[in-house]
């Protein structure tokens, strides 16, 4: 597995504004945030280094924790795929005020067939396919910017759900760490790489905040918590970080679930981020999925 800090390294290319929408005006959007969070958020599933000798009670605190959550990976998903549909009519005409519903972008686009498909480890790969080509290269271009901006989006957001239900929110029992009992809440906190990580948790074993200070980036990760089965499933997050040179920014996302096969599948998603710049929000919906089991 990575460490953070090399997960950070690996997402830190990506840390630059990039174009959902082509605008007219070629305006961008930020989403910095987006891209961060979910590259760091990979690194909440990762073992720490040494700290001190822990005693069988705080390691069965760890234990009884990361049986806590819902993994489908311990239901015996190897993987899924979903098709990904967008809300393209109130994203595209939120992004390019006064734009009408047929422009050539928006038609292209809503005739474009999207596909995430999820691997074993949570991994996450997005496709496109359509049957119409664009009349002329502009308007190619400005399709191009908003689907990779989509798939990046989709990817993100896999990125941050995906360690929550392939693996843990928690170090591993075995590993070293820092565990306090602080009259109803536990307070865990652990080194990864350059990074410090301190997580806070109820009584009975719901993740309230996590937070990384690293020399390139600072992040508070608030999650939310919906019970099925008697286990934790993620329902929604807020998130915020500062890095240099975009300052703080602020992400939001909420989603909702469907049954597939007896398993617990992503089915709607609701993701605001907010930029000093401006508010963006993306609504999509995953329909058609199909699992592979063992």
């Amino acid at each position: 597995m990575k460490k953070l800090s090399s997960v950070v390294s690996a997402c830190w290319p990506f840390v630059s504004p990039f174009s959902l929408i082509a605008f007219r005006q070629r305006k961008k959007i930020q989403w910095m945030a987006m891209l961060v969070v979910a590259c760091v958020g990979g690194g909440l599933v990762l073992p720490a280094p040494l700290l001190r000798a822990q005693d069988k009670n705080q390691r069965d605190v760890i234990r009884r924790a990361r049986a806590s959550y819902y993994s489908l990976k311990g239901r015996g998903l190897v993987s899924f795929q979903c098709q990904v549909v967008p809300d393209w009519d109130a994203l595209f005409l939120a992004l390019n005020p006064g734009a009408g519903a047929q422009d050539p972008v928006l038609q292209l686009l809503k005739q474009t067939r999207f596909q995430v498909a999820i691997g074993p480890t949570g991994a996450s790969t997005v496709s496109h396919q359509s049957d119409y080509a664009p009349p002329n290269e502009q308007i190619a271009a400005r399709v191009r910017q908003t689907t990779s901006g989509l798939e990046q989006t989709i990817t993100g957001f896999f990125n941050i759900w995906s360690p929550f239900t392939f693996g843990s929110p928690f170090p591993d029992a075995e590993s070293e760490f820092q565990l306090e009992d602080l009259a109803g809440q536990y307070r865990l906190t652990y080194k990864q790489g350059t990074a410090q990580v301190v997580t806070t948790m109820t009584g009975d074993y719901a993740m309230t905040e996590t937070t990384f200070k690293s020399p390139q980036i600072n992040m508070d990760f608030h999650p939310e918590w919906s019970r099925v089965n008697g286990v934790y499933i993620l329902s929604a997050f807020k998130a915020s970080y500062s890095a240099a040179p975009a300052g703080t920014q602020e992400l939001e996302g909420k989603f909702t679930y469907q049954e597939v096969d007896g398993l617990e599948l992503p089915m709607t998603l609701d993701v605001k981020v907010v930029t000093p710049a401006r508010t963006v929000a993306l609504q999509i919906t995953f329909a058609g999925c199909r699992v592979t089991k063992q």
